[in-house]
């Protein structure tokens, strides 16, 4: 499967989960390995510039909202109309 394919699906579970997510739930609700998650993770904090933490007290991953936060569409860099399309 292409990185794109799986980039998104990531993204979108982070995105609408408000608690850390195990690497264990992430790897299972992708159905892809621990390797292919951290690189995932890797790609959308390095190349998309995500925030997304490692919560150690709850043992997982969360992304990081702020107000520059948009979603999907920021992910994507589409504007709000492309992304509603």
């Amino acid at each position: 499967m292409a990185r794109y394919e799986r980039v998104q699906p990531l993204f979108e579970l982070l995105w609408s989960s408000h608690h850390p997510l195990s690497m264990t739930q992430l790897c299972e609700k992708l159905d892809a390995s621990r390797a292919t998650i951290t690189r995932l993770i890797a790609f959308l904090r390095d190349e998309q510039q995500q925030d997304i933490r490692y919560d150690r007290e709850h043992n997982g991953y969360l992304l990081h909202r702020d107000r520059k936060t948009t979603g999907t569409a920021a992910l994507l860099n589409l504007s709000s109309a492309e992304a509603a399309s």
